[in-house]
This record gives structure tokens, sequence and C-alpha cells, in this order.
């Protein structure tokens, strides 16, 4: 990105936080602008630029309230139409909110179950950020994930990472459509898993095997 889009997507993200704060009360207004922030970091300017600055600072607000609570690790899944009357906002699209665990395969999982429904994505945002939660799951704070072969301080904070998904669809006007497609979407979540725990196990069995056979071709 160059020095012209970062500082255009910069003022546009100010902009954005001051649509927020108009709608948020003053005690969670640094709490959302730092989660505002976060959420488009790897957002390119053009696909904001598509979207009105009040669609982004509601859209970031929604997903915010979404991640309040996370019980035991479960994921969390919705998908919902925007209402005006309910929301305070309302979109063209529907939007499929996701907090997880981060794991590897699940957003090209998450995708390709879209496409199979031929749902016609619109728009992925898609960070993987360090969430600090307390005792009752509640959210508390975020911040940037390291990058890979980063060394965080030593008295850094280490907190677990989640996937937080912010999916915009074709509209799905039918409930029922969209509670199918939920459930399609929670099935991924197993699949994944189960996925993640076999390659997990046998990657492990691979080394193994790879050191039982360093081990044997020096005793020849």
């Amino acid at each position: 990105m160059s020095s012209r889009d970062d500082g255009l997507k910069s003022a546009l993200l100010d902009r954005v936080i001051e649509v927020q704060a108009d709608l948020l009360n003053e005690s969670n207004r640094d709490a959302v602008a730092s989660f505002t922030r976060h959420t488009y970091a790897h957002v390119s300017p053009d696909d904001l630029s598509r979207r009105s600055v009040n669609h982004l600072a509601h859209a970031a607000i929604s997903l915010w309230q979404f991640a309040q609570i996370r019980k035991d690790d479960k994921p969390m899944v919705r998908i919902f139409n925007p209402d005006t009357n309910e929301e305070g906002w309302s979109t063209s699209a529907s939007l499929l909110q996701i907090v997880n665990t981060d794991m590897p395969f699940l957003v090209d999982s998450v995708t390709a179950a879209l496409q199979r429904r031929g749902m016609n994505i619109r728009l992925i945002v898609h960070p993987v950020l360090q969430v600090e939660r307390d005792g009752n799951g509640k959210l508390v704070r975020v911040s940037a994930a390291m990058k890979d072969g980063a060394q965080a301080p030593q008295d850094a904070p280490h907190h677990p990472l989640e996937s937080i998904m912010h999916i915009e669809l074709n509209r799905i006007a039918n409930k029922e459509r969209q509670a199918s497609l939920l459930r399609k979407i929670k099935k991924v979540f197993d699949d994944v898993v189960a996925a993640v725990g076999d390659w997990s196990e046998m990657r492990s069995l691979c080394e193994q095997m790879s050191d039982r056979l360093l081990d044997y071709g020096q005793g020849l």
C-alpha cells in the first residue's frame, strides 16, 4: 500500500470513529475505536471506500457488540439483515459474523461452504487479534497479533488469538434460508476442528518417524 493510500485510509477511519462517537456511550468510545482500527487494518482502501462512513461505523460496532461475551471457547456465528428499527442501521447485504479461536483452514472452509450454496461474497473482513477476556468471557481489550517470526517483549502480556470475521453476502430475506446456512457454517466449524486435530496428530507422527529414520541412518 502506498503512503498516499495509507493517508487516505487513515483519514477515512478517523471519520468512521467520529461517527461512532455520536452512537456510543463515552465509556465505550476508546474500546470501539481501537477495535475498529484493528478490524479494518488489513482491508484495502478500495473496499473501504466503496462503503459509506456510516456503514463502516455501524458494521464495526455491530461486530464489537457481538464479540462481547464468548464462553468456553465456543465458536460464535450469526447471520442477520441489519434493520433500522432494531439495529439502528440497514444495508442491502446479509451479514455473517463469526468469532472463534484462530485455527488453520477456517477462512477457506467458510468461503468454500458459502460458494457451494451459491452465495455472492461481497466483502470479507478477517482480523486475527489477541483477545483478552475476563473470567466470564467478557471482552476486555484487543491488540494486533504478532507477525510471523516476531518476538514479543518478555514482559508483554500474551492473549489467545481469535479469528473475527465480518462477511457481507447477497441479501437472504428468507429466515429459513438464513437458518439453513447457519447450520451449514456451524457444521464447517466441526469439520475444521476435526481436521486440525487430525493434522496435528499426523504431523507429530511424521516427525517421530523422521527422527527414527535419522537414528536408523546414523546406525548404519
